[in-house]
């Protein structure tokens, strides 16, 4: 069973760029961001890099419950 990576602030920045080499290395990965636009954006260029279902995005504020 393969491990997943959690990063907040996936849909732009640091976040996509660490969530990219995670997703090319082989890793499940979940992204989460605040703007709906950006994460489907991010989203998209992640699936583009690979070949199966390994990252999905949730829209999210972690700085509130």
């Amino acid at each position: 069973m393969k491990k997943l990576s959690v990063i907040s602030g996936g849909s732009g920045g640091l976040g996509l760029e660490i969530a990219e080499i995670l997703v090319r290395s082989g890793k499940n990965v979940l992204i989460l961001g605040r703007n709906g636009d950006k994460l489907t954006e991010a989203l998209i260029r992640l699936k583009k890099s690979v070949k199966d279902n390994s990252v999905e995005a949730v829209k999210c504020n972690i700085g509130k419950e």
